[in-house]
């Protein structure tokens, strides 16, 4: 091993936060390629480091087995926010490399309801801390796979949702400034279980094309673009027609074996044997 390897190691174990912030200031491609290097051990805490955004995007570039080696290492309630933030497809990958027991517990974590906001999130749009420069800024852009008009802002202290950033703003603005010195957008987000109906006309969709999504925590979980919301209600409305089918031939398949069920009594009284006077039907 180099002398330049063993520093660099040393560096990774010594200080993760400090490496977490060098890794970020790469592309998620090369911050990967980098750990792909490393032993799991050194890689997982700098990875624990870093916003999780970023180390969503750094997770789906590596391979699908030091993925999960890496996740397995990082505490639970954090892993659990990286797989939520990872893309499906990634995702999936992800979760056959991981213990099945593992893998279940992280499963029932990102479990919704088909009709709550936080099933139909968009993982892929850009969330950036306050502190970050416009130059951050458009390389999350860059490495996004969406098309957006805002981007997200975290608080750098809270990590809560802290606004939307336009990108005209980001394109026009020098590239070492500051987010915070931006014109930022304030919105309250919506909360990750609650019902797509509730937001179908909310007035905020005029002013963005994604609304954020937070969890219990006001951190932000993702976007709702107008076309996924279309999509959900097409799909939940469709699921509850189908339902309402359903019930209704249960109750239709209840109320015949009902009637069917009073026709052989009423039948059976019909051909029961004449009560005889002063005895009764038991008596021949």
């Amino acid at each position: 091993m180099s002398e330049g390897q063993t520093l660099t190691l040393a560096f990774l174990e010594l200080a993760p936060a400090a490496a977490a912030d060098v890794l970020q200031k790469l592309t998620a491609d090369q911050a990967a390629a980098f750990l792909e290097t490393v032993p799991t051990r050194l890689a997982a805490p700098a990875l624990s480091a870093m916003k999780q955004w970023n180390a969503a995007r750094c997770l789906e570039q590596l391979s699908a087995p030091r993925a999960a080696a890496a996740l397995r290492q990082i505490p639970f309630h954090e892993a659990a926010g990286l797989i939520r933030l990872i893309a499906p497809t990634h995702r999936e990958a992800l979760l056959e490399e991981l213990p099945a027991a593992f893998a279940a517990r992280l499963q029932r974590a990102l479990q919704y309801l088909p009709d709550q906001v936080g099933a139909w999130a968009d993982t892929q749009v850009p969330i950036l801390r306050s502190d970050e420069t416009v130059r951050d800024a458009l390389r999350a852009m860059r490495e996004s796979t969406v098309a957006v008009s805002h981007v997200f802002l975290e608080d750098r202290d809270t990590g809560r949702f802290a606004g939307l950033l336009g990108t005209r703003d980001l394109l026009g603005a020098v590239p070492g400034v500051t987010l915070a010195e931006l014109p930022i957008l304030r919105m309250e987000p919506i909360d990750n279980r609650q019902p797509l109906r509730t937001i179908a006309a909310d007035r905020r969709w005029d002013e963005a094309l994604y609304l954020p999504i937070v969890g219990r925590r006001r951190n932000v979980l993702g976007g709702l673009s107008r076309s996924a919301l279309r999509r959900a209600l097409r799909d939940t409305r469709a699921g509850d027609h189908a339902m309402g089918h359903t019930l209704l031939g249960q109750l239709i398949g209840a109320l015949l074996i009902t009637c069917a069920g009073l026709y052989k009594l009423g039948l059976g009284q019909h051909r029961a044997p004449p009560i005889l006077p002063g005895g009764n039907a038991g008596e021949r």
